[in-house]
């Protein structure tokens, strides 16, 4: 079952008993599927620096010291941020499970239409590379999200 309630706000929603168990099943799945690729796990925190969410590119608007992080993109750039690597240690394969949160507002006409949430859990690859291994490196995290689907018995381009 899933409830869309206004008392958590506009765009929330929350997973009841098998849906529930459902979500962390494939949570679960897809998270141990990128691990076994020789991802390394890593676990971000929810909560960024305004530093943090800055240096990833977003903007707050009501200049708070921390924020609800967006997306782990953000708590993995925090971690490897300041490192260096030498070229062999690269490219540097890291996976989070975690909980994001966005504002999402818009008043483009194009995205008027879509259905967005605010809250949500996923997994986050992540990849630390040379300029030329940036091209393999995404063409490899495409070939792992179809994989993904395909495995579930879905078809996707």
């Amino acid at each position: 079952m899933v409830v869309f309630s206004t008392s958590q706000g506009t765009a929330s929603s929350s997973f009841h008993c098998a849906l529930a168990n459902l979500e962390k099943a494939v949570l679960d799945y897809v998270f141990d599927r990128v691990c076994v690729l020789g991802f390394k796990p890593v676990s971000v925190p929810d909560l960024v620096s305004k530093e943090v969410t800055e240096a990833c590119g977003y903007t707050l608007l009501d200049e708070p010291d921390v924020a609800l992080s967006g997306t782990a993109e953000m708590g993995i750039s925090a971690l490897l941020r300041n490192k260096t690597f030498a070229e062999e240690q690269l490219p540097l394969r890291v996976v989070a499970l975690s909980r994001c949160y966005r504002p999402e507002v818009s008043s483009s006409a194009s995205e008027a239409k879509l259905y967005r949430v605010h809250e949500f859990t996923k997994v986050e690859m992540y990849v630390t590379c040379t300029p030329e291994q940036s091209e393999a490196e995404l063409d490899y995290l495409v070939q792992i999200q179809k994989g993904t689907f395909e495995s579930f018995g879905l078809h996707c381009r």
